[in-house]
């Protein structure tokens, strides 16, 4: 599958090729598309105001815990979590699934310095949870933070 490259000024990552635009928030908050709409892309960045990268993130992933979609029916599991790295970088990730909706979320958050960045890949139609998962593991992998050089 052909790939795009997107990059901002704190973050950089690889979509497929058709996926597009949909939403964007000055800098903040930015979202893409599948061409199908089964599946989408929400990047948030923001800087760091904590004492230290790990509270930032932890206080990110107990927001998004909070603010799961709500659902029709079934309720959030947490399918695989991961955290690494220490005061200078972090790279974290959470697994949601709603087994009863068929909708899948892979959440990676990398931080480094002052800022962070959240990359929440949306699996809408998630009726082969494998597939998704392998769907999306390139994508959410490719989220990089470029080098920042002091000025």
């Amino acid at each position: 599958m052909k790939k795009q490259t997107i990059s901002t000024d704190l973050w950089e990552v690889e979509l497929p090729e058709d996926w597009r635009l949909v939403e964007s928030e000055t800098g903040q908050s930015i979202y893409f598309e599948s061409p199908d709409g089964a599946a989408g892309a929400y990047f948030l960045a923001w800087r760091v105001s904590q004492p230290s990268l790990r509270v930032a993130v932890q206080s990110m992933r107990d927001t998004e815990r909070r603010s799961l979609p709500r659902t029709e029916q079934g309720k959030w599991e947490v399918m695989r979590e991961s955290s690494g790295g220490d005061e200078a970088g972090v790279d974290d990730v959470v697994e949601y699934f709603n087994r009863e909706s068929c909708y899948r979320i892979a959440s990676r958050i990398l931080g480094r310095a002052d800022h962070c960045v959240r990359f929440a890949y949306h699996d809408y139609s998630c009726t082969e949870f494998d597939r998704s998962v392998s769907e999306s593991k390139e994508w959410l992998a490719s989220l990089t933070l470029p080098e920042m050089h002091d000025t």
